[in-house]
């Protein structure tokens, strides 16, 4: 029996957003994960399905989703903005706190790259999040300037914050990340993790599995 469900998430403008949902097998009032992946991504990379994948087993549940523009979708990227995948993102997170089994009070959030400013501003509008995950995140001001920088929600949050940051990032330098990300974090239970000699996209198989641990065991301490 496979672990995920394909869903259809229906946006206002007639699209319906491709992803899975992978709910623990007969468990009720399940904690459950939100993922939200990079700028041109999809969530059928390899750490996005394994990191799902052991999560149901220790009976978390996960959303997956594409952004408009992204993965199998028809259309191209190019097509929309930050905005639309926002508004991708809050539908996801609504369809994820309608699902009957899902527990309200255990949501956790992880976020990628663009995914990590799209979670920063979910937080700002939802208080259902009590554990977060930004791996190399950006800041909204990269993509629009009409938002408060994701960054100041993020370091205003007061859940359970894991870091995890790439040493050799080429497109967000480590020193700037813990500037905008870390050094300010108001949460008092956060952690930050250094993946040593990692680029931004995780290029090498070693530094996807110390991100899928890295996730893994955060999940399975807050959520679990």
């Amino acid at each position: 029996m496979k672990a995920e469900v394909e869903i259809r998430i229906p946006t206002e403008k007639g699209k319906k957003l491709r992803g899975e949902f992978y709910p623990p097998n007969d468990k009720d009032n399940f904690p459950a994960v939100l993922t939200l992946v990079g700028h041109r991504s999809t969530y059928k990379r390899r750490y996005y399905q394994e990191i799902a994948a052991n999560l149901v087993k220790k009976g978390i549940g996960n959303l997956l989703f594409n952004y408009r523009g992204h993965g199998e979708d028809e259309e191209s990227y190019s097509q929309y903005g930050f905005l639309d995948w926002l508004c991708d993102s809050r539908l996801a997170l609504d369809w994820l706190l309608k699902q009957k089994k899902v527990d309200k009070k255990r949501i956790g959030m992880l976020g990628v790259s663009m995914g990590g400013a799209l979670a920063g501003q979910l937080l700002s509008q939802n208080n259902e999040i009590i554990s977060l995950i930004l791996r190399a995140p950006a800041d909204s001001n990269l993509y629009v300037k009409v938002l408060k920088k994701s960054s100041s929600y993020i370091n205003q949050f007061k859940g359970d914050y894991l870091l995890i940051l790439s040493e050799k990032d080429e497109l967000f330098p480590l020193e700037r990340e813990k500037e905008l990300f870390w050094n300010q974090a108001l949460s008092s239970s956060k952690k930050l993790c250094i993946l040593k000699e990692a680029s931004h996209s995780l290029v090498k198989k070693e530094w996807q599995d110390e991100f899928i641990a890295a996730s893994l065991e955060w999940f399975f301490k807050t959520l679990g």
